[in-house]
């Protein structure tokens, strides 16, 4: 059973440990390199837990976690949307079960109107997922130097 608790001030240190592996995985695509501690460094991540316009959320089936979520209203495009898919990462051993896909649809029940997700451009695996989870509500696709960014409205009608 999938399920997508909030994450909370005690979950932190088991949050770090996911963005580390989500964090080095971009690197492929944004080449950012660890600091000499061997951590990717996140000054945000503190945020998530004080800010109420971010929110940080668990993926979790059968009980284990499987993944996670950061959402906030950081617009790449200057406008102003209600929400921002700022991180999102399914364990590697977990992907290609649909699990991404009904993730970001809970996301999406859970905090309707206006959106932004952001990707990069030859990121495939996430240009896939992205497209298949925001065709319910017809897009806008904008290029922006090597990222793609999807933005569109969530409305509980046309929730699939």
């Amino acid at each position: 059973m999938l399920t997508t608790p909030q994450a909370t001030q005690e979950d932190k240190p088991r949050l770090w440990t996911l963005l580390q592996s989500y964090l080095g995985e971009l690197s492929a695509w944004y080449g950012d390199q660890p600091d000499r501690t061997g951590t990717y460094p996140y000054p945000w991540l503190d945020s998530y837990f004080t800010d109420p316009d971010r929110a940080a959320l668990f993926l979790q089936e059968g009980g284990e976690t499987a993944g996670f979520a950061l959402v906030n209203r950081f617009s790449a495009l200057g406008e102003s949307p209600d929400h921002a898919m700022a991180e999102f990462f399914v364990l590697p051993e977990r992907r290609r079960k649909g699990l991404g896909l009904a993730f970001a649809r809970e996301i999406f029940r859970r905090y309707p109107g206006s959106w932004e997700i952001k990707y990069h451009r030859d990121n495939r695996p996430a240009g896939a997922l992205w497209s298949r989870a925001a065709e319910p509500f017809r897009p806008r696709v904008t290029a922006l130097g090597e990222e793609v960014v999807l933005s569109f409205v969530v409305s509980k009608e046309v929730l699939p």
